[in-house]
């Protein structure tokens, strides 16, 4: 029998720590690490430009790389006027998704941060809005999904070893 995955749910605007968690599959970041991060790429801020003013969160992506590269990962920006490809997935780690929100579906309120990871041969959703991961069916499912979400103004990032990009240059 499989193990459950570990999944974060949405608390206030700390979607970039439940993202980051549910990537590692376990508590590995709390607010507090994250606004430690915030407060090292802004150290003379009095209003630090990373993170939500009144401090719950909503951290930006200079952040969430910082996160990952302690850790050892790397993070690539996906060219969203390029198609999604098996070639692109297959040497990731996982994926981080930054979606538009938008209340009533109408008018945009700001961004959301999630992650997708493969365990054994299937991919993932641990978006932390779900109430339990959410396995897509085939990589072709996982593609569409992810297309559907650029069309709509998402960001993608491919998150790799250090090692691995290493490798490549």
């Amino acid at each position: 029998m499989e193990e459950p995955l570990y999944h974060e749910r949405q608390s206030m605007l700390f979607c970039a720590v439940h993202a980051l968690n549910n990537l590692f599959q376990h508590k590995m970041f709390s607010r507090h690490d994250l606004d430690c991060f915030a407060h090292q790429l802004a150290p003379d801020h009095i209003i630090n430009p990373h993170k939500n003013l009144l401090g719950v969160g909503n951290y930006d992506v200079n952040v969430l790389m910082l996160a990952l590269h302690r850790m050892g990962k790397h993070a690539e920006w996906f060219d969203s006027r390029q198609d999604i490809h098996n070639e692109a997935l297959s040497d990731c780690f996982g994926l981080i998704l930054n979606i538009p929100t938008k209340v009533f579906r109408m008018m945009p309120v700001g961004r959301h941060w999630l992650a997708l990871k493969k365990v054994g041969r299937r991919w993932y959703n641990l978006d932390s809005k779900l109430k339990h991961p959410v396995p897509f069916e085939t990589d072709e499912s996982l593609k569409h999904f992810l297309h559907e979400k650029l069309q709509k103004g998402g960001q993608l990032i491919l998150i790799k070893d250090e090692s691995a990009n290493h490798e490549e240059e």
